[in-house]
């Protein structure tokens, strides 16, 4: 995993994606503001962003595709649903 320094051409990407996407209610005012806080980062298959005992954090996908599971008591993974580019990662109160 690694950090993408082309921060305005990203912070452009992200916000046109936020405001087609699920934030398209949001004030204009309120995306930018989300995505100026926002870092991207370069993710490789197989590698775990974040698990559900970290602290919550928001997210939008840029390219690619997640999956999003869940651990059973028996060991296995159940997938909860896939996050395609535009679609929010970490957004349970939204």
């Amino acid at each position: 995993m690694s950090e993408n320094v082309d921060g305005n051409h990203t912070e452009k990407i992200i916000v046109a994606l936020l405001r087609e996407g699920p934030c398209r209610s949001l004030p204009a005012h309120t995306v930018e503001r989300l995505a100026a806080n926002g870092r991207q980062l370069d993710v490789v298959a197989g590698v775990t962003i974040y698990s559900e005992s970290d602290a919550e954090r928001l997210g939008v996908t840029v390219g690619g595709l997640l999956r999003v599971y869940m651990d059973t008591s028996d060991g296995r993974q159940v997938t909860v649903r896939y996050v395609r580019r535009g679609g929010l990662l970490g957004a349970p109160a939204l």
